[in-house]
């Protein structure tokens, strides 16, 4: 993971990171959602080491080899130079545990995936058949899972979240 500081470039990557990401909010942009036909999985406390086997698969089935990161919520614009490998993508969630949320994604934003600073959650972002191969498997398996989840630390499914899973049932 290499930082990017040319202050053009970084205007750039923020401008496209909008047209994804809804900064308020930490959600994927509902218009962006409507427009590209994707769907948007939240995951439970973010990513895990099962997770960054099948999420690399997915980038190479996408033929990307390198994506971008953002934070979100950051006061000072942070953007890196991502890796489509396992190592770089734990990079990502560890620089994001530290500065706040982040936003993955490629030049041509055929995908995000979001992470969450405080580690409640992740949104896995795409088509379809890209978040299926990244979450390795069902979307409605994924998403009982992280409702599952949710009811058994008792705590009610976020707003934001549970519009996504309502959308897949």
């Amino acid at each position: 993971m290499k930082p990017i500081t040319n202050p053009e470039q970084l205007e750039r990557l923020y401008r496209k990171a909008e047209q994804v990401c809804d900064f308020q909010r930490r959600i994927i942009n509902p218009a962006w959602q409507a427009e590209h036909d994707w769907v948007v999985i939240p995951i439970y406390d973010n990513f895990s080491e099962y997770e960054f086997f099948y999420i690399p698969i997915a980038l190479q089935a996408l033929s990307i080899s390198s994506c971008f990161a953002v934070c979100v919520s950051c006061n000072d614009k942070k953007a890196f130079l991502v890796d489509a490998a396992t190592e770089d993508l734990w990079e990502f969630v560890s620089e994001f545990s530290i500065t706040g949320d982040g936003l993955l994604f490629d030049e041509q934003l055929q995908f995000a995936l979001f992470r969450e600073f405080g580690g409640d959650y992740g949104l896995v972002a795409g088509p379809k058949a890209f978040v299926e191969q990244a979450l390795d498997g069902s979307l409605d398996t994924r998403a009982r899972d992280y409702l599952f989840f949710e009811s058994n630390i008792g705590r009610p499914v976020k707003a934001p979240l549970s519009e996504y899973l309502e959308q897949m049932a």
